[in-house]
């Protein structure tokens, strides 16, 4: 094999490796959900580490839980929108 060849196969190797990594990127994007808040709950560990949860059915059926107090302080049955992976 010639060094020009191993250049081209290296060079579409590369092209493809990249373009599978942005598929992927792109597949992986978060995207909002719309949903109504179901419940919430305050947990913590032994260290007293506080975590805020909140169960919120989405639109596309899924019942998701979210950690943060953004969506802890939406009473319940109230609209909200979370993004999430797809």
């Amino acid at each position: 094999m010639e060094n020009s060849e191993k250049i081209g196969i290296s060079f579409f190797i590369t092209i493809l490796v990249i373009c599978i990594s942005v598929k992927i990127w792109q597949e992986t994007d978060l995207k909002p959900r719309a949903g109504i808040v179901v419940s919430h709950d305050v947990s913590s560990n032994r260290n007293g580490d506080i975590t805020y949860n909140s169960l919120v059915k989405c639109d596309d059926g899924y019942i998701r839980r979210v950690n943060d107090m953004s969506t802890y302080i939406v009473p319940i049955g109230s609209k909200v929108v979370i993004k999430t992976y797809s």
